[in-house]
């Protein structure tokens, strides 16, 4: 049904009917300069947007509220926009104002949403932004991802009939990317499992492709749907569903989009989201943001779109041998030749975005700045391909001559623009001089005009004698020739009169009209000439997307196997071993984010022997902040590493091919989702002994210490059994059950770590060395102590521990299980014998601090006799035997 808006102004009806076809937007409604806010949106948008909201006109004798933004730096208010979720409609001005009959024509050039903002400006360098979208049928169900940004298109099918597998499926795959808005096409799921409140979620009904859409793709991409709905009718479905949604949105072409790549799931590391979060793949734990996260440890890229595609690793790792081999001899190479790794580096400095160039390319929204970063970056890249063609291996040979040669574009480029042209178009000229004769006659007139009317008027002089004629101009009449009456028996035949004064005449004549006439349009032609010559340049780099979008395709591997080579030679890293056999053989294993943080500190490394046999699941005990979570974080890291195609922190290793990475690590309370610690940790648990394969790595510490004592060792006990006789993964699992300890001679696939202290009168020191055996003390008092607790609570503390050990009987495993167990371990010493050795080690330090250059020597001597009787005591005290 129609409103009647008839008691509003005309361009409020304008307003509030193009409001009407956006009803779930904010309208950006352009007048003049500015972008302007009506009525709800204006409240909210000063909300948000922080800015101040005034009033244009009354309805109903109630003010209308009104907010705006300028229309030149509109795009840092979007990006504040869809950084909260929602969609903006850009209602923009189709006609010249000067030209108008009445209101001005404004129309919808464009819906921003969070899955399509594409100014680079205000997005992250180094990050995707994904457009997702699902769709199902009956049991099958597909997710398709594309970055519009940089054309970047992919999708995912699964088949199953229970959806709790199903959900966590979508969880896993919306978690390995980074997804700003997701576009729901199926309605046989309760979506409510996603985080509403990260993401941008638009409920949508299926809708028939626009028959306009087919003629927005690029010939490429045409072809690959129709292999797609051949063979995978539902992803092309949603495929289509998703090109329709941006093409609604954006109105513009998607020839960037290339391809549509499918990915099979089950082929690569899945890794959970609890393990990059507990691995600090992308953030760490600390900060929350890149910093001390591997992949702020890995990132040496010198482009952005290197970066990006490093990210990509990491989220989804390889899970074939052959692929992760391929990269590996990148990298080798690269660190074999610091000659071609250094030259390699120099050549990716300053290379632009070439990937998100591409969308403005496609879409003729590219500025001439871009097209000069285009040239100089196309430059680089045929610097790159010499750099690896001169090298005479045939790995890099070969990569080389695959990217293509595009110096003809550099050529036409180089030929048409300044170096200096403007990233906005206004009304500089940026075509240099000699490209277009017509231009060159256009600006000389536009910027010599007042020259050649000086020149003319000279000329006149000369042939006429009138030694005060003028050339003057003004709006009515243009340019004239002015003449005092005195002198009129001196004007030539070819004067044609135009105007009498009382002093004088006006004149002109055919070559001043014709002067005229390109001087009064010389500025508007020749910005229209030069809009003309710049969108055949345009055309022209388009008609070479194809080829830029495989050049940079080509850089950013390069990119990333220069960084990872980098790495290694700084951090001395080894190419891993890959096998098959689910072996992993560690020897002097470092942890890769502790290690590069600590640069000045002497990494403590270890060792590390996992089978499928007889050494499954190391049960690792020691006290906390001894070192096992960072052992157990380094060896899932160091399997990560190796399946991205990364050396490793190693002296040697020999990684299996794995298929997925589970992590128990800490945990913490939902509260607002009403889960308590013991909650959430047995559901990670849930998912570990339902998902987990003999091709698994599992980590897991302190599992069910978020429960009572008792229900907590026989969750742990009970679980690693479980893993032993069900699962048959590779496991790691640390915990203060000492109870624990002896399931490594009832249970053959079970064996004991324990981190090395060491113990004296006053203190207790970590060693952060992983050896066989086990802890028989938790030391949970002494890590108080360290912590700087009051020594009146530590002195309690150990007299309420002694009480309870007594009432309780001890619940630690029996004192010859300890020495049968570890034989090469002595008995704990007594407090004797620990204040002996006390005493020993002080007279070592006073020994060391002896500084006998420093002193006079009978100094040196009293010392030295001081020391000696010291020790004299100690050798015949009875107690020291």
């Amino acid at each position: 049904m129609t409103k009647d808006y008839s008691k509003y102004t005309p361009m409020m009806q304008q307003y509030l009917s193009t409001k009407d076809q956006y009803p779930n937007c904010l309208l950006f409604f352009r007048l003049g300069d500015f972008y302007e806010l009506f009525f709800e949106d204006a409240i909210l948008a000063s909300r948000e947007l922080d800015i101040t909201l005034t009033k244009r006109g009354k309805t109903k004798s109630q003010d209308i509220p009104m907010c705006g933004v300028p229309y030149h730096v509109a795009d840092q208010y979007l990006a504040k926009l869809v950084a909260k979720g929602y969609h903006v409609a850009i209602c923009d001005q189709v006609e010249d104002p000067k030209l108008a009959q009445g209101i001005v024509k404004r129309d919808v050039i464009r819906v921003v949403t969070p899955g399509t903002f594409t100014n680079e400006d205000y997005m992250e360098a180094d990050e995707n932004r994904y457009l997702a979208c699902l769709n199902s049928y009956d049991q099958s169900f597909s997710l398709v991802f594309l970055d519009y940004s940089t054309g970047e298109f992919f999708a995912l099918e699964k088949t199953s009939s229970n959806l709790e597998e199903v959900k966590q499926w979508i969880l896993d795959q919306l978690g390995n990317r980074q997804v700003k808005e997701v576009l729901l096409l199926s309605s046989s799921l309760d979506f409510s499992f996603l985080n509403q409140e990260d993401l941008s979620i638009q409920k949508l009904r299926k809708k028939e492709p626009s028959k306009f859409l087919q003629d927005q793709l690029s010939p490429e991409l045409a072809l690959r749907l129709e292999e797609v709905q051949m063979i995978y009718p539902l992803v092309y479905e949603t495929a289509y569903q998703v090109l329709n949604y941006v093409y609604q949105t954006q109105k513009a072409s998607m020839g960037h989009i290339l391809s549509l790549d499918l990915f099979d799931t089950k082929k690569g590391l899945v890794l959970e989201e609890g393990a990059k979060k507990n691995l600090e793949i992308f953030e760490s734990l600390a900060r929350s943001d890149k910093e001390g996260s591997l992949y702020q440890v890995l990132n040496r890229c010198q482009t952005a779109m290197g970066s990006r595609l490093l990210r990509q690793w990491l989220h989804k790792p390889l899970g074939s041998k052959e692929a992760i081999q391929g990269r590996l001899d990148f990298v080798e190479a690269f660190r074999d030749n610091l000659m071609v790794l250094d030259q390699v580096k120099e050549d990716l400095k300053g290379v632009y975005d070439l990937k998100r160039l591409s969308v403005k390319i496609a879409t003729g929204s590219v500025s001439p700045h871009d097209l000069i970063s285009l040239k100089n970056t196309l430059v680089q890249g045929e610097n790159l391909r010499k750099t690896l063609e001169d090298t005479g291996l045939e790995l890099f040979q070969t990569y080389g001559r695959e990217i293509p040669n595009l110096l003809d574009l550099v050529g036409s480029i180089e030929a048409t623009l300044k170096e200096d042209a403007p990233s906005i178009i206004t009304e500089s000229i940026f075509i240099k001089e000699g490209v277009h004769e017509d231009l060159d006659q256009l600006i000389q007139a536009r910027d010599h005009g007042r020259e050649w009317i000086l020149r003319l008027e000279q000329e006149e002089k000369d042939r006429t004698g009138i030694k005060n004629l003028r050339i003057k101009f003004n709006k009515i009449l243009g340019y004239f020739i002015e003449v005092r009456k005195s002198n009129l028996d001196l004007v030539p035949e070819d004067y044609v009169r135009k105007q009498t004064l009382v002093s004088s005449e006006r004149f002109f004549t055919v070559k001043l009209k014709e002067m005229e006439s390109k001087l009064l349009t010389a500025k508007e032609d020749s910005l229209s000439l030069q809009r003309q010559i710049f969108q055949t340049l345009k055309d022209q780099v388009k008609s070479h997307l194809t080829a830029l979008q495989k050049t940079a395709e080509a850089l950013s591997q390069v990119d990333v196997w220069a960084s990872l080579a980098s790495l290694a030679i700084e951090y001395h890293y080894v190419r891993p071993q890959l096998n098959t056999s689910g072996e992993v053989h560690i020897v002097q294993g470092r942890h890769p984010i502790v290690e590069a943080r600590q640069k000045d500190h002497l990494f403590v490394a270890n060792d590390t022997d996992l089978n499928l046999n007889d050494r499954m699941v190391a049960l690792i005990t020691g006290p906390n902040m001894a070192g096992k979570s960072t052992y157990m974080r380094q060896v899932a890291l160091i399997c990560i590493l190796a399946h991205i195609g990364s050396f490793v922190p190693a002296d040697q290793a020999n990684i299996p091919i794995l298929d997925r990475i589970f992590t128990r690590i800490g945990a913490s309370d939902n509260l607002s989702g009403g889960e308590s610690t013991f909650m959430v940790e047995m559901k990670e648990v849930a998912i570990i002994t339902k998902y987990a394969t003999p091709q698994s790595l599992i980590i897991l510490d302190e599992v069910g210490r978020g429960t009572g004592t008792f229900d907590g060792l026989s969750i742990a006990w009970a679980l690693i059994e479980y893993i032993t006789d069900h699962i048959g993964a590779k496991t790691l699992f640390a915990s203060h059950y000492l109870e624990l300890v002896p399931l490594a001679q009832s249970l053959d696939k079970v064996f004991n770590l324990r981190v090395l202290t060491e113990e004296t009168e006053d203190e207790i020191l970590f060693l952060r060395k992983i050896e066989e055996g086990f802890s028989n003390q938790s030391f949970g008092i002494d890590v108080a102590k360290l912590a700087g607790i009051d020594d009146r609570l530590i002195l309690r503390a150990r007299e309420v521990f002694l009480d309870l050990k007594k009432k309780e009987g001890g619940k630690e495993p029996p004192e010859d299980f300890f020495a049968q167990e570890n034989p090469t371990e002595t008995k704990r010493p007594t407090g004797q014998e620990m204040k002996n050795l006390s005493q020993y080690k002080a007279l070592l330090r006073d020994l060391e601090k002896l500084d006998i250059l420093g002193q006079s020597p009978l100094e040196s001597l009293q010392e030295v006799q001081n020391l000696q009787k010291k020790a004299g005591e100690l050798l015949h005290d009875p107690s020291t035997d």
